[in-house]
Parts: C-alpha cells; structure tokens; sequence
C-alpha cells in the first residue's frame, strides 16, 4: 500500500482513500452539480477535515442528498 507523504502534521491515510475521496467528489458533483456544500467540503480536506471526515460527508452527500439533517444549517440554527 502506498503511503503519501504531507508536510504537515497530519497522518497522512493510504492512497486508496484518497482515490475513494476522489470518486466520492465526481460522484457528488455529477449528481448535484458544484453545489455549496460539495465545495466546502472539498476544500476543507487536507484542512480542518481529516480523509475519513471527509470520505463520510461525501458518503453521506450521495447517499441521502445532504449531510445535515432536516431544517438545521451548518452554524447551529
């Protein structure tokens, strides 16, 4: 398994996340377009969310439309 190296702080996870994040994004994207949450996510990996954060919310994107629930917004209101 091919590790790739950061130079950062951050442990990096195996290749194949990677890939499974890449095809999470494509997917979301082709689904839904560049939608706001899509890019925030995107741009939050490497960043404030880690690999496994990320793959989750991306998961989540495709399988249900949306990662938060029903009338609540991502500032807690």
């Amino acid at each position: 398994m091919l590790w790739i190296m950061r130079g950062d702080n951050i442990i990096p996870f195996p290749l194949d996340v990677r890939v499974a994040i890449e095809l999470e994004i494509h997917r979301a994207v082709a689904r839904f377009g560049h939608n706001v949450e899509i890019m925030a996510i995107a741009a939050k990996w490497h960043g404030t969310m880690d690999d496994r954060q990320v793959l989750t919310a991306l998961r989540k994107i495709n399988q249900i439309g949306d990662t938060l629930p029903k009338g609540q917004t991502d500032d807690g209101y």
